[in-house]
This record gives structure tokens, C-alpha cells and sequence, in this order.
């Protein structure tokens, strides 16, 4: 990955990744993708369709993938939808509706202080920077333990 290889849209990895200090804050344009439905009065939600993530072993896969083998739901569900950026994403699939925060979670800061996860969200100039420092595990876009517990927060819920 890095700068060894681009994607469809023509950008390596680090030309695309601002969290890892790549990419290019010159666009200002909003995102076009249309976020997924959000819950109804009933309760039902769906998956996002266009999300995607990496498996353990380095595979990109869908929220499909996750129920495309009967003998292998329990296995892939169990695996990873505890992680907060695929069951914000994959809400129906991983049983996940309505998306939020774990009640009560809380974690440390770099000060050494107790926040909670609306803590994330309270400064509005802070928000991304706090997203990336606590939500992260890597530049990859997986959920750290702040993102498996901070859904919402997070901006996980798609």
C-alpha cells in the first residue's frame, strides 16, 4: 500500500490519507455518497451498501460477506461486528439498530482525565481531530476500543 499502489480513483494510499498525514485538504466540496436509511419507528434499519472493510487477514469485504456462508455467520458476526466502524455500517447485519454509544462507557485522554463518549463530539473544532486521535486503531479506518464502544461519536453510524 503506501505510495506503491493506487486505487480506482487513481490515488496511492498516502495521497488519499489524511490521518496518516497524506491526501489533500484542498477540496471543499461536500461527499456525494448518500448515507444508509436511518432507522424507522419500527426499528429497522439497513446495512450501508457501499461500505467496505478489512479482515483479519488483510481482505476487503462487505456487510454481505458476513452472512454469505450459513456455516460461517456466527464465526464472521462474532468476529467483527463487535468493531464500532462495522456495525455502524453494517446496522442490520450485526443487529445493530438503533445505532449509538455504549451508555456509561468511558475512556482516558492523553491528560490522564476520564471522558465519556459525547466528549468527542462537544467541541466542534476539535471533533475530527479527537475522532482521529481516540477512534482509530490505525490508519487502516479500523475501530479503536473508543470506536468499538463511541459508535455514534465516533461518526461510525453511516
Amino acid at each position: 500500500f503506501g505510495s506503491g499502489w493506487a486505487g480506482p480513483d487513481g490515488q496511492t494510499a498516502n495521497e488519499a490519507c489524511c490521518f496518516c498525514g497524506g491526501g489533500s485538504t484542498t477540496n471543499t466540496s461536500a461527499p456525494t455518497k448518500a448515507p444508509a436509511k436511518a432507522p424507522t419507528s419500527g426499528g429497522t434499519c439497513e446495512d450501508d451498501a457501499g461500505f467496505s472493510f478489512f479482515t483479519d487477514s488483510g481482505a476487503l469485504k462487505s456487510c454481505s460477506w458476513l452472512t454469505q456462508l450459513e456455516e460461517k455467520i456466527d464465526f464472521r458476526t462474532g468476529r467483527y461486528c463487535g468493531r464500532g466502524h462495522v456495525k455502524g455500517a453494517c446496522r442490520e447485519t450485526c443487529n445493530f439498530c438503533p445505532c449509538g454509544d455504549e451508555p456509561g462507557f468511558t475512556f482516558t485522554v492523553n491528560n490522564g482525565n476520564e471522558k465519556g463518549c459525547s466528549w468527542l463530539t462537544r467541541n466542534l473544532e476539535k471533533i475530527q481531530f479527537r475522532r482521529n486521535l481516540y477512534c482509530y486503531s490505525d490508519s487502516s479506518g479500523a475501530a479503536s476500543s473508543v470506536g468499538d464502544a463511541c459508535v455514534s461519536s465516533c461518526g461510525f453510524c453511516l
